[in-house]
């Protein structure tokens, strides 16, 4: 499992963090914990290597360590990331 983060305040990146502590117990292993920006163009290629994605918006904007992610995501084609088994948990209020 690789689990990514978007946050401003620390809140999702607590979130993040408290997933890659009890997944174990549920059968899970974690790679990596990291920034949303630290994964473009490195996202796992396996098709049985789950991405998690945890983040928030601010008023429909992404946090700041999420920018470059969310701009590179606009840049991928339709099949760029076709079979990638993924989650996403959108934090906010």
């Amino acid at each position: 499992m690789t689990i990514l983060y978007g946050s401003n305040s620390g809140t999702c990146e607590a979130l993040a963090h408290r997933l890659a502590r009890d997944a174990p117990s549920y059968g899970n292993s974690v790679k990596t914990v990291a920034t949303l920006d630290s994964a473009v163009g490195n996202l796992p290629k396996a098709k049985n290597d789950l991405v998690v994605i945890i983040t928030c918006s601010y008023d429909g904007m992404p946090a700041d360590n999420a920018v470059k992610f969310c701009g590179w995501l606009k840049t991928l084609d339709n099949e760029a990331l076709a079979g990638m088994p993924f989650a996403v948990f959108a934090c906010g209020m």
